[in-house]
């Protein structure tokens, strides 16, 4: 049964997010790095911000094997250096959620 980690920035449009370093650095290491621990796939969602109010600036959907998979993957000290690299795209904090795919008979 696969499972889909929810990565969400929630801002402001006056926050910093670097979505090209975002798109074109960090996600293809993420996906590079992770893909050995049982990544499947990985999308990126830039919601439309209302003015200045507060609202979802990003969300990375990333699909894994299976729970073993999400936690080695999270464990792995290659996250540890993924989780640095925010620093370089943003000031805002990153939110996880963990979703479970059910399979069609439950």
């Amino acid at each position: 049964m696969s499972v889909t980690v929810i990565l969400r920035y929630e801002g402001t449009s006056a926050d910093r997010f670097d979505r090209e370093y975002y798109c074109n650095t960090h996600m293809p290491k993420a996906k590079r790095e992770w893909t050995p621990y049982g990544l499947l796939d990985a999308r990126v969602f830039f919601p439309a911000l209302q003015d200045s109010r507060k609202g979802t600036v990003c969300i990375c959907e990333c699909v894994f094997s299976d729970e073993a998979a999400v936690k080695a993957a999270f464990t792995a000290a290659c996250t540890r250096e993924l989780v640095a690299d925010i620093a370089n795209f943003t000031d805002l904090p990153m939110t996880p959620a963990i979703l479970k795919t059910l399979s069609a008979e439950g």
